[in-house]
């Protein structure tokens, strides 16, 4: 069994934003991270599911997975459904606009069909170790996106 902890941060005023994952098994840890300019939380939340899909695929596991996520936003697309609204009305949202982070969507979409992958929501910020830890690392990568910027001014 594999628990991944995914979570985004991103400051509104510079839109940097990171993204951070923390994953265990019954024998080791792993963590994944990163950083994007001209972005917003929700694009960060739903990267770190992506890249933790696409760690999960590029080291051909194939055993059961719960991926934690304290985003309400990503968590409760699936509770309540509304990607098989999206994919019903050709990837348009209820607001009637298209749906925003499709790529990012269709990717989280197809892996959360396979009959070993689960998603659960954690509250943030409450003592989960796994989601504390994908939060520092989302916070750090936000960091090092903004010194890099910096130093390229």
């Amino acid at each position: 069994m594999i628990n991944a902890y995914t979570d985004g941060a991103c400051s509104t005023k510079s839109k940097i934003g990171g993204w951070g994952v923390y994953i265990e098994d019954e024998i080791t840890s792993y963590t994944l991270g990163g950083y994007k300019f001209e972005t917003t939380n929700n694009e960060m939340e739903l990267t770190a599911v992506v890249e933790f899909i696409k760690w999960y695929k590029n080291n051909l596991i194939n055993e059961p997975v719960v991926i934690y996520s304290d985003s309400a936003y990503v968590v409760n697309c699936f509770i309540d459904k509304w990607y098989e609204k999206w994919l019903n009305n050709g990837w348009i949202a209820s607001n009637k606009k298209p749906v925003k982070h499709k790529e990012l969507w269709q990717v989280i979409i197809d892996f959360l069909k396979l009959p070993q992958v689960s998603l659960k929501k954690v509250a943030g910020h409450s003592n989960s170790a796994g989601n504390e830890r994908a939060d520092e690392i989302a916070v750090d990568q936000r960091i090092r996106g903004q010194m890099v910027l910096k130093i390229g001014e």
